[in-house]
């Protein structure tokens, strides 16, 4: 580094690597997106010394650059090394194991998602044989409005937490009626179940995962065509779901806390 910082971090550590943690604490405390202004402004550091980071950490894939806002954004190693921490923490195995049997249960493509500043983020995804059409990949960001998964968030995260959602006013702008039966049916059959909201012919279905605690840890859905995946009251796909999220319960450690 051009201001000798590379080896100042003392009794062994590297001051580099430990200002380059906070430049990326700072545009994760900015929702993942931010201009260098903003940055040094949140970091406290000059504009040209987080340029020069950003540079190095670019190529490093740790941040990316919209080529056209010149916005920064959390880069694809970054997420990774997230993806694959979420992996290995104990309380989330049960809920990611959970993946897979909802996926050999349905016959359908599974998900996985907590919670995060910018609203639900896909941490898991078990892809069936049968042929789908969906945007769906891990890292997205799935809508409140729109999806499943979105609307047991919607439905169980504080209103303070729910505020901060890119998608928040999408679904305050929903009927109040659809609202309320969305609360009814997750009280009732402890999922929720969307038809052709997301996707014209798509159907997915979602349940709560919950920690020892009673909070909301995560939201596991299944999503499959129509006329594979059917979440009609009748049909026993809530029940079906409600139970392997049960299992999946009790033993995560609230993300929501």
């Amino acid at each position: 580094m051009a201001d000798g910082e590379g080896e100042k971090a003392g009794r062994g550590g590297v001051q580099a690597i430990e200002t380059g943690g906070q430049i990326l604490s700072a545009l994760t405390a900015l929702g993942g997106t931010s201009s260098l202004t903003g940055l040094a402004q949140r970091t406290g550091m000059p504009a040209a010394k987080v340029h020069r980071y950003l540079v190095s950490m670019s190529r490093a894939g740790l941040v990316s650059q919209d080529g056209n806002m010149g916005a920064y954004r959390i880069g694809p190693m970054a997420i990774s090394i997230g993806l694959a921490g979420l992996r290995t923490f104990q309380p989330l195995k049960p809920a990611i194991e959970a993946l897979a049997r909802a996926r050999d249960t349905f016959g359908e493509t599974s998900a996985l998602a907590i919670w995060a500043e910018q609203g639900p983020i896909v941490i898991g995804l078990e892809e069936s044989l049968r042929p789908i059409t969906m945007n769906v990949r891990i890292g997205s960001i799935l809508s409140l409005a729109d999806t499943a998964i979105g609307h047991v968030f919607a439905s169980l995260v504080p209103a303070d937490q729910l505020s901060t959602c890119s998608t928040h006013s999408d679904w305050k702008t929903l009927p109040a009626a659809y609202r309320k039966m969305i609360a009814s049916q997750l009280k009732s059959f402890g999922a929720v179940s969307v038809e052709g909201r997301a996707l014209p012919g798509v159907n997915a279905i979602a349940a709560p995962i919950y920690d020892f605690q009673g909070r909301l840890s995560a939201a596991i859905g299944v999503i499959g065509h129509e006329s594979r995946l059917s979440v009609t009251e009748k049909s026993g796909a809530h029940a079906t779901l409600r139970k392997i999220a049960e299992e999946a319960s009790f033993s995560s450690d609230g993300l929501l806390s």
